[in-house]
C-alpha cells in the first residue's frame, strides 16, 4: 500500500513537473516570436517601401506570420503576402528585398546571432496561382538565433 502512495505521488509530481516545465518553454518561445516578428515587420515596410517599382505602395505596415514550425522551436521565420507585386524578375527582386532589408537593419543597429552584419536571409519567395489572387508570398528568416541559422543551413543543402 505504502509503496503504492509513493508511486502515485511520484507519477503526480512528474505530470505536473511537465505541464509547468511546457508552459514556460512555451511562454519563452511567444517572448522569442513577438521579439523577432516586430523588427522583421518594419524592416518589411521599410524596405517595400524603398522598393515602389516592384511593390507598389500600400497604406498598411507589413504584417507576417510564423512560418510553420517544422524545423523545430526557435526558428524565427516569416512569412509575408504581398499583393499586386510588379515582378518580373525573382531573383533580382529577390536581392533588391533582401538587400533592403538588411539595409534597413544597418541603419537600426539590428544585428544577428553571433552580431551577424546581415540579419535578414529571404528563404522563399512564389507566387499563387492567379485563382488564389496571385499574391507573392515572402518568407524573411531573422537570424537572432543558432536554430534559424541550422535552418538557413538545411534550406541551402536541399537547394543544392
Amino acid at each position: 500500500m505504502r509503496i503504492s502512495i509513493i508511486v502515485i505521488s511520484l507519477l503526480i509530481v512528474l505530470a505536473v513537473y511537465t505541464i509547468v516545465s511546457r508552459q514556460i518553454a512555451t511562454r519563452t518561445t511567444g517572448k522569442l516570436i513577438a521579439t523577432a516578428q516586430q523588427p522583421t515587420n518594419a524592416a518589411m515596410t521599410a524596405a517595400l517601401a524603398v522598393l515602389p517599382a516592384i511593390f507598389p505602395a500600400t497604406s498598411d505596415r507589413a504584417s507576417s506570420t510564423l512560418v510553420a514550425n517544422v524545423w523545430g522551436r526557435g526558428v524565427m521565420s516569416f512569412e509575408f503576402v504581398i499583393p499586386n507585386a510588379n515582378i518580373d524578375n525573382i531573383p533580382i527582386a529577390r536581392t533588391a528585398l533582401e538587400k533592403e532589408l538588411n539595409n534597413y537593419a544597418s541603419k537600426e543597429n539590428i544585428h544577428g546571432y553571433d552580431e551577424l552584419v546581415q540579419p535578414f536571409k529571404i528563404t522563399d519567395f512564389w507566387q499563387a496561382l492567379p485563382e488564389q489572387g496571385a499574391q507573392w508570398h515572402i518568407d524573411v528568416a531573422f537570424l537572432v538565433n543558432e536554430a534559424t541559422g541550422e535552418y538557413i543551413r538545411d534550406l541551402e543543402k536541399l537547394g543544392q
